[in-house]
């Protein structure tokens, strides 16, 4: 009985869906770096006059220009010229060359979604989505708006932390004096971050599992599960992000965002032993955010 391959292997790409359901998953224009203007002020010359004032010396936004550079991730997949021969032969239960470029290939992504969850610079949320250091060649101690909100709970996950992190996200005062007005579309948690949300309803009957809404509302938090699917608070959906370190939560607007394709996944023969097949699979971009301080992250919860 020949029943394939099954592929008992870790490969979710949970926020590469996200990116992608979303149609934030664009490719490239032109060569590298990329790079985009971002406007830090206003312009000074607005002010309140009256009739037959002259009108006050021209004034201009003050521009930034971020600039991100590329990175890349590949692996390598082969067999030798006795198996090749086996293969031609139908010695083996699958296609080698046909399995293993499929698996290879879903291995590249999964490591590319490591990549842009990690806290690598100019890689991945962890160190992006942050309230300090440097992304895109800018900084946060030179230009103040280029900070995400962070908040440290330092302790067990509250509906509090989370309200505060969505108030100021969307006010115009903003936290960290950071003037904001994000609109966020979706809370990303770790698996373990979505079973602390649920408990948060407590047990059916005890005071802290009612909560108010309207009649059609969706109701934010959810005991039923329903495999996880379905929860939201604040109005905005809760996505399980299964890369996520488990003690953070983050709020984003992921119509800010994209993974800018440079090199789409492309499978390459390396050329060497005659007796050697290989073949590189490997895919390139970036994860670019365009205004930094419309995202922010909840720290130090405990897992």
């Amino acid at each position: 009985l020949r029943a394939g391959v099954a592929d008992v292997a870790f490969r979710r790409t949970d926020f590469l869906n996200i990116l992608g359901d979303a149609g934030r998953v664009e490719d490239s224009t032109g060569a590298a770096p990329f790079e985009w203007q971002i406007a830090t002020s206003g312009n000074t010359s607005v002010e309140v006059f009256s009739e037959g004032q002259a009108p006050p010396i021209a004034g201009a936004q003050t521009y930034k220009r971020p600039s991100l550079s590329p990175f890349y991730v590949r692996g390598v997949f082969g067999w030798s010229g006795h198996a090749r021969d086996n293969n031609a032969k139908r010695g083996y239960y699958e296609s080698l060359p046909t399995i293993e470029a499929a698996l290879t290939e879903s291995d590249v992504l999964k490591k590319l979604e490591d990549t842009i969850l990690n806290a690598t610079q100019d890689q991945g949320i962890a160190s992006i989505i942050d309230s300090t250091g440097t992304y895109a060649g800018l900084s946060q101690g030179s230009v103040s708006q280029w900070a995400s909100e962070e908040n440290n709970v330092g302790g067990v996950l509250t509906l509090a932390s989370m309200q505060d992190l969505y108030e100021e996200m969307v006010s115009p005062a903003g936290g960290s004096s950071v003037p904001r007005g994000a609109v966020p579309t979706h809370w990303l948690m770790p698996v373990n971050q979505v079973g602390n949300y649920v408990s948060l309803g407590g047990s059916p009957g005890a005071a802290n599992a009612a909560y108010r809404f309207r009649s059609g509302d969706v109701m934010d938090l959810s005991l039923a599960q329903k495999g996880w699917t379905g929860m939201s608070f604040m109005g905005l959906p809760i996505m399980t992000v299964s890369g996520i370190t488990s003690t953070e939560i983050y709020l984003i607007d992921v119509t800010d965002m994209a993974f800018i394709v440079h090199r789409s996944v492309e499978v390459k023969p390396i050329v060497g032993n005659v007796e050697m097949d290989q073949f590189q699979v490997s895919i390139g971009g970036a994860l670019r955010v365009n205004r930094r301080n419309h995202h922010g992250k909840l720290t130090g919860v405990t897992a």
